[in-house]
């Protein structure tokens, strides 16, 4: 049940029908955070409360849309007044997936996507954060001076080869089972 709230409320983002009042400061979470967000998420765990504003009639605060949602000007909406940065985050990462643009740990811009290792996910020793994995745009972890590709997940077939799935396609129901339908098939 929390999962359904959690994709309503990420779906309220992407209609236009949850937004933020524009005093709201951006969105401003590293990589870092990102990656403990949705280690939480993925395990059930609570990642804090949500405060929202219903607006009705006259509205009182100048709205816009949460970072990367599409604009739904004129549109009767609810205020994200606390809790921005997690359905920012979640929203860029679950609902929206691709790359996201974020921070690195000494505050530098960088892109990641973000999936999920199943083996590292289902093995009882490896900490949860550990099996989600940060990429850049190309998709391939590489060593040696970049000279050598040590993951690849440029390519669906790589992606099941590597048991590896996006993030944004674990957490939706259709594309989860379309991703294991293929994935059977690729084996």
């Amino acid at each position: 049940p929390q999962q359904n709230r959690l994709a309503e409320r990420l779906e309220e983002i992407h209609r236009g029908d949850l937004q933020l009042p524009d005093f709201q400061r951006s969105w401003v979470w590293d990589d870092e955070r990102i990656r403990d967000l949705l280690a939480s998420v993925s395990q059930g765990w609570p990642v804090g409360a949500v405060l929202l504003l219903e607006c009705g009639g006259e509205v009182q605060f100048k709205a816009r849309p949460v970072e990367g949602a599409p604009a739904a000007p004129g549109r009767e909406h609810r205020l994200i007044l606390d809790g921005q940065q997690r359905l920012t985050t979640l929203y860029s990462t679950l609902r929206k997936g691709g790359v996201v643009d974020t921070r690195d740990e000494r505050g530098n811009p960088i892109q990641r996507a973000y999936f999920f290792d199943i083996r590292r996910m289902l093995a009882p020793d490896v900490d949860r954060k550990d099996a989600i994995l940060s990429l850049d745009p190309s998709l391939q972890i590489r060593k040696n001076f970049n000279r050598e590709v040590e993951l690849d997940l440029s390519t669906p077939e790589a992606q099941y080869r590597a048991l590896c799935i996006p993030i944004a396609s674990a957490f939706s129901n259709a594309a989860s089972k379309a991703w294991g339908r293929e994935m059977r098939r690729f084996y």
